[in-house]
């Protein structure tokens, strides 16, 4: 099985409820969240192939500016939005002398070139008794008029020769503010254009424009309010319409994330939604492919499986079968999933899945080395280690979990739940208790023991009391009490409180790194 289909997640249904979504002709700015790393640009690359007879797509990466000035940021997108207009609609497009609609001409002249102090002056003196100013006035308007036949002559130049130009000279070129300076316009007008050939030519079909603005959640903080600003510049100007003619744009970011920047840059204080809804027409939509996620958990394990090279150990570890280890460690991974503190992304790493190698001195004082293999938590850790950049990012996931057993009713039912849980117990216990109790007892089983932490979620100690029953350590039982009150309750805790202990305790003795 080659890696492309192992980390492939069937988002059939995302598609089409996400098709939903765009599809309406009010909807024509769509600002697309996920948490970094979930595939949100493998996603929407999937969406717009799945849709080629629906959408033009040109796609903007604002990353690669990130080297450039702020006020290069607009040329840089006018460049990429001409390259890949020419790149991929050239056959729609006559690059020669074309005739710009008069009001455009007019429209960017005014707003660009028009010298309104001049011709204001000479008008209000052309109504001051004893002067010659509305000979002057006339002058002038022939002047201005004069102009505009320049300007528009200018533009109707081979648009081949101003892109040549313009390209060419681009790196010397700073960006402008103009909303419709020459090239704004041309843009448009090459829309527009290729809009109505394919539209034209495709009977029956209309094809939309979409500007599609990718990786936002990776760019530092001052260029990406640069470029929602260059955004909503325009639409303070025109709300009712896209800059450039695109029928959508789509923003493509984590909006979670963009609120803490900018209260972090704005302060707490100041409104984001008022700065935000600039950037949807009706909703955020809110990606989530996690429980499409879930069900990928067993095909990558499966894939990824080394089988022990003692026999006698292959039933406990292996994935196929689905074995008590590995739904521990699916149930562990269901929780870092669930709370958005593990994606696809994390997946990639995982190079191979099963029990942990070697031998670990649990205590000097014992002088006795243990196979890795026998503690099947410490494998639970080799695996999950390789999904995160360091040990202690694993730690941070694992101790961030706020763990929710119902959340785990889609996939497990009430029994499997409890079952599993206990089993992730036995495995942690004997790193939750002190090395001598753990390590020091005939054939190694800890047959009646308690340990008590301060629980983070109930503000106070809880005890969880282990005890096997007939010498055999899966008849385990365990009881999680406190005695807030004077009263010995039976409580409920979350998991991964406990799960983050063990694992802080493995990682400050050295046997995971």
């Amino acid at each position: 099985m080659n890696q492309q289909h192992i980390y492939w997640i069937n988002n059939n249904s995302i598609i089409q409820d996400f098709y939903n979504h765009i599809e309406p002709v009010n909807n024509n700015r769509i600002l697309f969240s996920g948490p970094f790393g979930t595939g949100k640009s493998t996603f929407l690359k999937e969406f717009f192939e799945a849709n080629l007879d629906k959408y033009n797509v040109i796609t903007l990466n604002p990353i690669n500016y990130s080297v450039s000035s702020n006020e290069d940021i607009f040329e840089l997108i006018k460049y990429d939005i001409i390259t890949q207009l020419l790149e991929n609609y050239s056959s729609d497009l006559s690059l020669k002398s074309e005739d710009f609609s008069n009001l455009e001409v007019i429209q960017s002249f005014v707003k660009t070139k028009m010298d309104f102090y001049r011709l204001t002056k000479s008008f209000i003196k052309a109504f001051v008794p004893g002067t010659d100013g509305l000979v002057d006035f006339v002058n002038e308007l022939k002047q201005e008029s004069e102009n505009l036949i320049a300007y528009k002559e200018a533009i109707n130049r081979s648009d081949e020769d101003k892109l040549k130009d313009y390209l060419k000279q681009f790196g010397d070129i700073k960006g402008s503010m103009y909303e419709r300076d020459e090239f704004s316009i041309l843009i448009k007008d090459y829309i527009d254009r290729i809009r109505k050939k394919i539209n034209d030519n495709e009977e029956g079909k209309e094809k939309e424009f979409v500007l599609l603005v990718d990786d936002l959640d990776r760019l530092d903080p001052e260029h990406l309010f640069r470029l929602f600003n260059i955004f909503s510049a325009h639409y303070n100007n025109d709300y009712s319409q896209n800059k450039f003619s695109f029928d959508k744009i789509v923003f493509v970011c984590d909006a979670g994330n963009v609120h803490k920047i900018f209260a972090n840059r704005y302060g707490q204080d100041v409104q984001f939604s008022g700065y935000i809804d600039k950037f949807y027409s009706t909703q955020i939509y809110q990606f989530d492919n996690r429980k499409y996620l879930n069900s990928l958990i067993f095909e990558i394990a499966k894939a990824k499986f080394i089988p022990p090279s003692n026999a006698i150990y292959i039933d406990s570890y292996e994935v196929a079968g689905r074995s008590a280890f590995y739904t521990a460690f699916e149930l562990i991974a269901n929780g870092l999933i669930s709370n958005n503190l593990l994606t696809i992304r994390g997946f990639q790493h995982l190079s191979v899945f099963g029990a942990a190698a070697g031998t670990f001195t649990p205590a000097t004082s014992l002088n006795l080395r243990y196979q890795r293999i026998d503690y099947p938590f410490l494998g639970l850790l080799s695996n999950l280690r390789q999904l995160y950049p360091s040990v202690n990012n694993l730690l941070h996931a694992i101790e961030s979990i706020d763990y929710n057993p119902e959340l785990f009713k889609a996939v497990y039912d009430a029994y499997q739940i409890e079952t599993i849980e206990k089993r992730i117990l036995r495995y942690i216990f004997p790193f939750l208790v002190d090395t001598q109790t753990a390590f020091g007892q005939r054939d190694r089983i800890i047959t009646d023991a308690a340990y008590t932490f301060k629980s983070k979620r109930l503000g106070r100690d809880v005890q969880i009391h282990y005890r096997v029953t007939n010498g055999y350590e899966n008849n385990t039982t365990f009881e999680y009490t406190d005695n807030s009150g004077g009263n010995n309750k039976m409580v409920n805790f979350n998991l991964f409180e406990v799960i983050g202990i063990a694992t802080a305790n493995c990682i400050k003795r050295g046997w995971i790194s």
